[in-house]
């Protein structure tokens, strides 16, 4: 039997805060239109890639640093942020991805031009099964690439191993998989491996799921005028802090936990970054709910349980999915 697949339909399931039927609500301040901008409807811009294809993985530690290297084209571009297929397969620290610039040689070389941090102690932040995920690592602000020019992304973690995905026949033409055992003092060329990578050069949006100060009870809801099957989102944005989230509907009298299918939770409230689903089964008893005028079948996600925000999560690209 063919698995149905959900239809995700961005230009009709997500608008703006202006349109009657929006699709996001905050229960603080539903109406401000800087809770939600017209920027978090559009999907990230990739400019180079090696995305498909992993049969290998490399760790990289503090001392172990990996490289891939990319070349830009004819009018080059600003990057904002890196995306990486990673896992892990113990505790591990700080995961720093940054661009180089590389020397004759093709390896890298000087100071960080830009980087980004993703906290890897977080528990739910790096994935532990070795097929490894997409992580996004957005700059603060964007660096300007030059154009037909090849430069290096760079990772290191301050401890523990993260590993990093890549194709040991990779057929990427702008650069290729390096290797440093020295803190990146000296490189090792592996001119037919490519890691899987993709450099992002528009910005997903910028939408926060919760007030300054969060409260048990609050929550972003995303919600439709008929029932539907799946949530995605992109975390843009690691959340840190002492804090939990949990996917509810409404059944007529109260806020429920919405019954998921099988892997279906992969909010992980917002602590990990990259692409996210949430997959669950229509509930029987799941009801019209109206929030700040608008009677729509919702999903929220709540907080349940608070004491600590240390950075803002923030979301892009919310999309509703619904099974023919």
């Amino acid at each position: 039997m063919l698995t149905p697949i959900p239809v995700l339909d961005k230009a009709r399931e997500v608008t703006i805060p202006a349109d009657p039927l929006k699709v996001y609500q905050h229960d603080d301040d539903l109406l401000l239109d800087t809770e939600i901008t017209s920027d978090a409807l559009d999907s990230p811009v990739i400019a180079d890639e090696f995305s498909l294809g992993a049969d290998n993985a490399i760790g990289g530690t503090s001392t172990t640093w990996l490289a891939q290297t990319f070349t830009t084209d004819g009018s080059g571009y600003v990057i904002l942020g890196i995306r990486l297929m990673l896992y892990r397969t113990s505790t591990i620290g700080t995961i720093t991805v940054a661009i180089r610039a590389t020397d004759a040689n093709g390896h890298p070389t000087g100071a960080d031009l830009v980087s980004a941090t993703i906290d890897g102690s977080v528990t739910e932040a790096i994935q532990t099964e070795s097929s490894g995920d997409f992580y996004d690592f957005m700059f603060a602000s964007g660096y300007a690439l030059a154009p037909a020019t090849k430069y290096a992304i760079v990772l290191r973690v301050s401890s523990g191993t993260v590993y990093w995905r890549y194709n040991s026949a990779g057929s990427y033409a702008g650069g290729n998989r390096e290797h440093s055992t020295n803190s990146g003092g000296s490189w090792t060329t592996y001119a037919s491996h490519d890691y899987l990578f993709q450099t992002i050069k528009t910005e997903m949006g910028d939408v926060e799921p919760f007030p300054a100060v969060p409260a048990v009870g609050d929550g972003l809801y995303v919600g439709r005028a008929s029932q539907f099957d799946t949530v995605r989102l992109w975390v843009n944005r690691q959340g840190l802090g002492s804090f939990t989230i949990a996917a509810k509907y409404y059944n007529g009298s109260s806020w429920m936990a919405l019954p998921l299918t099988g892997s279906g939770d992969q909010i992980f409230s917002y602590k990990r970054t990259g692409c996210r689903w949430l997959s669950f089964i229509r509930p029987a008893d799941w009801a019209v709910f109206t929030v700040d005028g608008n009677a729509l079948y919702w999903v929220k996600f709540e907080v349940t349980s608070y004491s600590s925000l240390t950075q803002m999560p923030k979301l892009g690209n919310v999309s509703i999915g619904a099974y023919a």
